[in-house]
This record gives C-alpha cells, sequence and structure tokens, in this order.
C-alpha cells in the first residue's frame, strides 16, 4: 500500500481508509505478540515517515560513545537504546526524545532530561501551544506532548486555564468519510485534560504536522507492548483534543455543526466567525475545512442574494460580511470611519466633491493613502501601484459597469497577482484593471463577490462576479495547496 499510495498522485478516500486500517492493525498490541516482532512493527511505521531521521538500536550497538553518553545521567545501567529522535539543531545527540526497553527519556531545549518507566505512563496528550514566537522552553515547534495529563480529580482545576471546556468524546459527521480513518472511528479519545506536571512536556520539535500522529502512535505501541504486564486497563491512551485535531488535520470544526439553522443568515456568519476566531487566534496557520469552507459560502451567498432591500440594509450586510475575522489583516475603512480631512484628500481630483465614501481600501504599503481601492454611491475608484505610480487615479461609475471578472495573472501590479477586471468583454483596456494587493486566495472571491453586491445595491443593477475556468482552477488549486492533510494522513 505504501508504494501504491507513493506512486499515486491522488489517491481515494478508499485507500487512504485501507491504509489507515493496515497502520492500525500493525500497531494493535497483543499479548502473544514477541519483543522482536513488536519492534519491527514499530520500524515498519516509522519508516513511512521517511523524511525523519531515527537512530534505533544498531546505531547504538555500532557506537559506543553515544551508546555510554547520551542521557546517561538518567538513564539506568542496563538500560538499552531502543530509538532515539533527535532535535538538537546545532549539537547533536544534546537533545531530543529516546525509548529504551522499559522507559522513555526525553530533554527538550532547556531543562535537565527526564525519564518515565513506562509502567508509570498512563497517557499521552497532543497539545498545540503557540502563545509566544520562542515558547517557555524556547522550542520554535507549538506541538508537544503532556504525560499523565488527565487525572479526573483535578481536571477542573486546569480546564478554564488552558483547555476548552468543551473537550468530548466526539462523532465525526458522515460527509467527512473522506478524511483519515484515525479522524473518524473512535480510537482518538477527546477528552479534557486535568493537571499535569510541566517537567512531564515533550517538545516535538522539527516534526511535521502530517507525521505527529503516526510517530506518537507508533510510540505509545512500543511502550504498551514493553509494559512489564499484559494489562488493557494499564494501557497508555493517546489523546488528541478537537482543538488539535482541528488545527493539525484541517478537520472539520465544531462550529459547523453548532452554528446553522439560526434563522438568520447574518446572525449565523457571525456566531461562525466568532467560533473560528477562537481556532485563527491560536494559530495563524490554522484553515478552514472544506466543509467550514463551503457553509462560509453558503451563508455569504445567503446574505448576498437579497436584493429587495433599500441601500442602507444592503450596505449593512457588506459591512457584516468584510468585518468578519477573514479580513481583519487589511484594515478596510467604512463610512463611519472617515474624517473630514480624510475624505477630502483620498484620491482628490477624481472623486465628485459631492459623493461620500462608503468604503477604502488602503493597498499602500508604505505611503498610507497613496493607492487602493474605494468606494462611493455612485462609482468605484481606485489607484494601483506599478502603472499609476505618478498618475491619477481612476473612476468609473457603477451605471457604467456592465460586468466584473476576477483573475490571476502574477506580474509587477499587484502581490499575489489577483485582480478584477470591469467589462472585460467589451475590451481589453488595462485601465480597467483593479489588483487586489494583499487580499489573501483564500478570501479573494469572497472579497470581490462583496464589491459586485455593493454595486448591485447601490445601482439596482443585477450583476454577477464572473469567474474563469482558468481562474477556478487557480482558486481550487491553491486550496488543495493549503489544506494538504485534508487529502492524506502522512506525506511522503
Amino acid at each position: 500500500m505504501d508504494e501504491c499510495l507513493r506512486a499515486s498522485k491522488q489517491p481515494e478516500a478508499d485507500d487512504w481508509q485501507l491504509f489507515n486500517k493496515l497502520i492500525k492493525q500493525v500497531l494493535t498490541v497483543y499479548s502473544s505478540t514477541s519483543f522482536e516482532e513488536a519492534y519491527r512493527n514499530f520500524q515498519k511505521v516509522l519508516h513511512l515517515l521517511s523524511g525523519l531521521k531515527f537512530e534505533l538500536a544498531n546505531y547504538f550497538k555500532n557506537h559506543p560513545t553515544d551508546n555510554d553518553n547520551l542521557f546517561s545521567e538518567v538513564r539506568e545501567a542496563d538500560e538499552k537504546y531502543y530509538f532515539y529522535y533527535d532535535t538538537g539543531r546545532l549539537f547533536s545527540h544534546s537533545r531530543g526524545i529516546v525509548l529504551t526497553d522499559r522507559s522513555l527519556i526525553w530533554k527538550n531545549l532547556t531543562g535537565k532530561p527526564q525519564r518515565l518507566a513506562f509502567d508509570n505512563i498512563n497517557s499521552m496528550t497532543l497539545v498545540y501551544d503557540r502563545g509566544f514566537s520562542l515558547n517557555t522552553d524556547l522550542s520554535l515547534t507549538g506541538w508537544k506532548l503532556r504525560i499523565n495529563s488527565t487525572d479526573k480529580r483535578c481536571a477542573n482545576r486546569n480546564a478554564n486555564k488552558e483547555f476548552p471546556a468543551s473537550w468530548q468524546k466526539l462523532s465525526p459527521p458522515d460527509s467527512v468519510s473522506s478524511f483519515p480513518s484515525h479522524q473518524r472511528h473512535g480510537e482518538m479519545v477527546f477528552k479534557l485534560s486535568g493537571c499535569f506536571d510541566e517537567k512531564n512536556e515533550i517538545r516535538l520539535s522539527s516534526v511535521p504536522d502530517e507525521a505527529i500522529i503516526p510517530l506518537v502512535s507508533a510510540i505509545t505501541y512500543f511502550i504498551n507492548s514493553n509494559k512489564t504486564s499484559f494489562d488493557q486497563k494499564k494501557m497508555v491512551q493517546f489523546y488528541v483534543p478537537e482543538r488539535e485535531i482541528g488545527i493539525l488535520a484541517g478537520w472539520v470544526t465544531p462550529c459547523s455543526k453548532e452554528y446553522v439553522n439560526q434563522g438568520s443568515p447574518i446572525k449565523e456568519l457571525q456566531l461562525l466567525d466568532a467560533c473560528f476566531f477562537r481556532f485563527l487566534s491560536d494559530d495563524e496557520g490554522f484553515k478552514l475545512s472544506q466543509q467550514d469552507s463551503e457553509l462560509l459560502n453558503q451563508l455569504t451567498a445567503q446574505i448576498f442574494e437579497k436584493d429587495n432591500i433599500s441601500f442602507n440594509e444592503g450596505y449593512n450586510r457588506f459591512k457584516v460580511v468584510l468585518s468578519t475575522h477573514f479580513f481583519s489583516d487589511l484594515d478596510f475603512k467604512f463610512k463611519d470611519n472617515f474624517d473630514a480631512e480624510t475624505e477630502v484628500e483620498l484620491f482628490e481630483g477624481v472623486r465628485d466633491i459631492a459623493e461620500s465614501y462608503y468604503f477604502y481600501f488602503d493597498t499602500g504599503r508604505v505611503m498610507s493613502g497613496s493607492r487602493g481601492l474605494a468606494l462611493t454611491k455612485k462609482a468605484i475608484i481606485w489607484q494601483n501601484f506599478w502603472s499609476d505610480l505618478t498618475g491619477s487615479a481612476k473612476r468609473v461609475t457603477f451605471d457604467n459597469i456592465s460586468s466584473v471578472t476576477l483573475v490571476h495573472e502574477i506580474d509587477l501590479q499587484s502581490i499575489g497577482g489577483w485582480r478584477l477586471i470591469l467589462n472585460k468583454d467589451e475590451n481589453e483596456d488595462e485601465d480597467n484593471e483593479i489588483a487586489l494587493s494583499q487580499v489573501p486566495a483564500e478570501n479573494v472571491e469572497l472579497f470581490a463577490s462583496a464589491l459586485v453586491y455593493f454595486i448591485n445595491r447601490a445601482s439596482g443593477a443585477n450583476l454577477r462576479l464572473q469567474v474563469p475556468e482558468e481562474t477556478r482552477a487557480v482558486l481550487d488549486k491553491t486550496f488543495k495547496e493549503m489544506h494538504p492533510k485534508a487529502n492524506y494522513w502522512i506525506s511522503f
């Protein structure tokens, strides 16, 4: 299966389900399994993680100096090394994760080496903590394992401090059946973590996101296979909270199930946005899953489809969508944000003096107010960077716009390559091209749709955003590249 999946550009969901099922079978602990067989199974799964370098028993057999020196201050004299993952970037064998025949040993960048006998390990909980650019132990990764952090006697004490109160055992929706089986079946338990000793935290430095689950699963298997007695009740449990599942795999967050059918698409969007923000604020790299993105598009489409409303109500809907956290980095200005001086000076000489600004997106990185895109109640005004560096802004009234087309073309005009073309079918005049600098690819279609909606509400037109096939292909490709873990579990 490994060789087959390596050769396939886009394996089917059924292939991944079978592959994950096979891995689960390989990592199932049986009382009849010998140490040698369990160690072979352990190595077979590690072999799939070809991007990581591990040192196994043969390495230490052939390198006696490393064998004698590695974490010698905590290792027992007769213990043998069977696994080492070196996380030291500058000095080899200075830190990392070790498995002996009866204990787990680790050392983070700071602090002393720690050792726990297998029989004293009850659980491992995967946690993502990216509160600082460098964490408290100076590790560059946000991923860590908390050992024995599920003591129910003190769960409530730490619940509000560190973890969402909503951790629970979940039943994923049927619509995500294409996701890896470790995210769908009941093998992974989502549970509220309680007290923990900060010394018992292992940083997973340099481990790619897609390798974390199989690596920790293999380590858990090795520990369970080498406990002094075979007792299912004493097996180490590997816990992955729902928040970490979401960050790790781009999986469906609780948001899409929690805030549907509220009766108002605007209210639903605002609640959905607030829920998403809990994830986005913890990890800037977190991306919406396919299902969440579809729900977002569904709600915004419902908001924009209502056309028998006043301009003021339509403008409020426009503001609601562009005020979500998906656009928070772009610092949009709405009508209430303009002071008298800014309104007079912005695009002076192009704007009709009787017009008021309802929206402004400043794309000037160096000089604020030097370029960007603005909307009045009658026209769209913009100034790009390169071709308009010494020229004036452009203004097109809404009654002179017959189409708005979203295109993608990499050049010096717009960072990211996204732009809007007005009246594309009527002429190829570059003067009618609006560069959408700084608008991220995942939100550019929503942003463009909002602009078209504003034009319709202000002018009474019935325009639809045009997205050519080649543009759609770029959008789809971008989504897949940004959500690789939505398509597969392990990166080969």
